[in-house]
């Protein structure tokens, strides 16, 4: 996909989010923030895995190629 449509996918889920929650207070749209709160979390997490993840495999080359 382009990042044009994954933005604009984002954007209009985003709005949709928050129609549903907060301004018509749906079941919908409390599923829906609960799935954008659990997206977040998780992207957080894998965000620190890859610097972690980064982190030891520059460590392992130096410590490798140390002469």
């Amino acid at each position: 996909m382009q990042k044009k449509t994954i933005w604009s996918l984002a954007i209009g889920y985003t709005l949709l989010t928050i129609l549903l929650h907060n301004v018509l207070d749906t079941f919908v749209g409390d599923v829906m923030l609960t799935i954008s709160f659990y997206g977040l979390f998780f992207g957080i997490l894998w965000y620190i895995y890859q610097i972690i993840k980064f982190g030891l495999q520059q460590f392992i080359y130096n410590w490798k190629h140390k002469q």
